[in-house]
């Protein structure tokens, strides 16, 4: 048995392998930065991940190892109208999970919220559903198989099932260099058994148990491109069951002080198999911390992952409708400000949406209630409220999520309004694109397949990669969001090089080329010089943003900033910034320092002469006059303070001068009052 669950692992762990990286993602301040150590603002997708099962029954909820092997990883059947796969082998399901993600990349968005959670059993153990990989109406029911402890892999067939397919996703991502937030596990919605009691009791340590096992197979399988363990979603729905179920008390909701100790707890059993890994838990910034205390700046998360949706009221629809979107909008980019100055740790938007369908005239979608508006409406949302993101301190952002979701049945075909709670068909149209079965990719041409199937807002944020002048996506070293793509896409996206391949016998033989996305010059010829970027003729380099120029060097190589280098006065300098520059320091180099002016032998000005020199010339000696700096176009600041500290240390001399003067007077003061005493 074992060493057929280690060949289980080799296959599904070798299937696409993780790329070499160094170190865990971490958190300095508000900044991210990756495996490398560099700076990175995570674009998160939620994504679901199912499990399927094909054949003619589905697994016992104590599984074998051949029903296992029936049991396939899948791209979800929730992203399609009637809830049915959309597409015919199970054995495809991590190709569709690829395509998924490569389209994700297309738009912008470099992480996943990975949701394929095993649901928590109350006690000990888990519940992982298996779903039929049949039409609608066949009769077949889902299964449910059982994840009990202890939750080593190498013994426990279903933890070993699971992990390696966990692994699957995060190797999967990594091949397109994307970033994984983890949700490790769920409670069912009748009973919040994750959360339910405190550190101690067996169902908090068997929860503990199992984000030990599985962040151990991931730390020791060398995954690093986990951004965080997202421990808990959204807690304070939780919380309310438990008041429920324990009939409307509130004094059986988690005090602060136990909230803390479950996070810590959970954080520390994760931590001491995965060191360094972050830690963060789901939360609606205006309702969490008062309903159980899951406060972001009390417990051990390394950051607060906040979950904010626009509030559309019938009410202000009812009265103006573009006037309510906007309100709606306006009161969103608010809690935006308010969360930035209030959470006074990291903080990034890990849930936000804008429920869209385009209504086709009948009674199919009731504004807002059953959507917040149109594609045009969601489009407008994202435009109008990721700025405010983008320009707070938040670390990142998320969307809800990847594509609409079969969540409620048949929702183009609802019956008496009056009948149906229509604010629960939101959660349906969440996603930046249509229930579809996308087309076969192109990934070559950089052509996911969804093309056809993206919403306005999805096609705003494919604008926004596509158009590098609009700088959106990415937070650099400065603190603006900036567009990225991984280098394997880029050099799917755009032209290489200006030329045939060197060394191929086209026109241009042997010469090489840089390449706008990175170089490593694998392709040079043997008798090959490096490459060198600039002009081979008499004509300045120009470079440009926004068709504008930005900064040029000249044939004499001077380098201009906004402007191009001038003649004159000030003509024998290099380097010429137009509009000032802001820096942290600046060294100066300069020959002698005037510490010779506290030579014994140096000979001051009397003061006498220097008040003549001063009402003649009106400037202190040693000191270019104001027609001088004129003239001159400014001052060297390597000379000019040199000049000045000459100054002050002769001043200084002065000032010794004269409290010797003045000592001695008082001297003479004292002696005289002395004699007439």
């Amino acid at each position: 048995m074992a060493r057929a669950l280690a060949c289980c692992a080799l296959v599904l762990a070798s299937a696409i392998p993780l790329s070499a990286q160094q170190g865990p993602i971490t958190l300095r301040g508000d900044q991210i930065y990756d495996e490398q150590g560099q700076p990175f603002f995570p674009m998160i997708m939620n994504y679901y991940v199912d499990y399927a099962w094909a054949g003619t029954a589905p697994p016992d909820e104590h599984p074998t190892t051949a029903q296992l092997a029936n049991c396939h990883l899948s791209r979800s059947s929730s992203y399609t109208y009637q809830g049915a796969f959309n597409y015919s082998d199970p054995a495809q399901g991590q190709q569709k999970i690829y395509q998924d993600l490569f389209e994700m990349k297309l738009l912008g968005f470099n992480t996943i919220r990975l949701i394929m959670t095993p649901t928590k059993q109350q006690g000990t153990g888990f519940s992982i559903t298996v779903k039929k990989f049949l039409e609608p109406g066949s009769g077949q029911a889902d299964g449910f198989i059982r994840l009990d402890p202890p939750y080593d892999p190498v013994t426990n067939i279903v933890a070993n099932f699971h992990f390696n397919n966990v692994l699957a996703v995060c190797s999967l991502a990594a091949s397109l260099d994307m970033k994984v937030m983890l949700i490790p596990a769920d409670s069912p919605k009748s009973y919040p058994e994750l959360i339910r009691g405190n550190v101690g009791d067996t169902q908090i340590a068997d929860g503990g148990d199992f984000f030990t096992a599985l962040a151990a197979f991931l730390h020791d399988h060398g995954v690093t491109n986990i951004l965080a363990y997202d421990l808990l979603n959204e807690p304070s729905l939780a919380e309310d069951k438990i008041k429920t179920l324990a009939g409307g008390d509130y004094q059986a909701m988690h005090t602060k002080a136990q909230v803390c100790d479950l996070v810590q707890y959970f954080a520390d059993r994760i931590r001491q198999v995965d060191p360094g890994r972050l830690i963060t838990i789901g939360i609606y910034i205006s309702r969490d911390p008062f309903r159980g205390g899951w406060d972001p700046l009390l417990n051990a998360a390394d950051f607060a992952t906040v979950h904010l949706y626009p509030d559309l009221t019938e009410r202000e629809f009812a009265i103006d409708p573009a006037m309510a979107k906007q309100r709606a909008i306006d009161r969103y980019n608010d809690q935006i400000y308010i969360a930035d100055r209030t959470i006074r740790k990291p903080f990034m938007m890990a849930e936000t949406s804008f429920s869209a369908h385009n209504n086709d005239g009948g009674n199919h979608f009731y504004f807002p209630m059953s959507v917040h508006g149109s594609e045009a409406d969601q489009a407008d949302f994202v435009a109008q409220t990721f700025p405010a993101i983008r320009d707070s301190r938040a670390c990142g952002y998320a969307w809800w999520d990847f594509e609409d979701k079969h969540w409620f049945s048949d929702p183009y075909h609802l019956s008496d309004p009056d009948q149906h709670s229509f604010n629960s068909y939101k959660e349906d149209f969440f996603g930046l694109h249509v229930w579809c079965n996308p087309a076969e990719p192109d990934y070559a041409n950089g052509i996911s397949g969804y093309e056809a199937y993206r919403k306005d807002a999805a096609d705003l944020f494919a604008g926004w990669v596509a158009d590098t002048t609009q700088g959106l996506l990415v937070r650099d070293s400065l603190g603006i969001v900036r567009p990225t793509m991984n280098a394997a896409l880029r050099e799917l996206l755009i032209p290489v090089g200006n030329g045939p391949e060197p060394c191929t016998g086209g026109e241009g033989d042997g010469v090489p080329y840089w390449r706008v996305y990175g170089n490593d010059f694998e392709y040079l010829c043997d008798e090959d010089p490096l490459p060198w970027l600039g002009t081979a003729s008499n004509h300045y380099l120009s470079l440009r943003t926004n068709g504008t120029e930005r900064m040029v060097i000249t044939t004499t190589g001077k380098v201009g900033i906004g402007t191009i280098p001038p003649g004159g006065a000030v003509g024998n300098y290099r380097l010429y910034v137009e509009s000032g520059i802001s820096t942290r320091d600046v060294l100066v180099k300069h020959g002698t320092w005037p510490d010779f002016v506290f030579d014994e032998d140096y000979a001051l000005i009397p003061l006498g002469e220097l008040r003549h020199y001063l009402a003649r010339h009106r400037h202190l000696p040693g000191m270019p006059s104001a027609s001088e700096v004129l003239d001159k176009g400014g001052v060297e600041v390597g000379d000019m303070q040199h000049r000045l500290l000459q100054v002050v240390e002769e001043q200084a001399l002065y000032i010794l001068q004269l409290e010797e003067k003045q000592r001695q007077l008082e001297a003479r003061l004292e002696a005289l009052e002395t004699l007439q005493r």
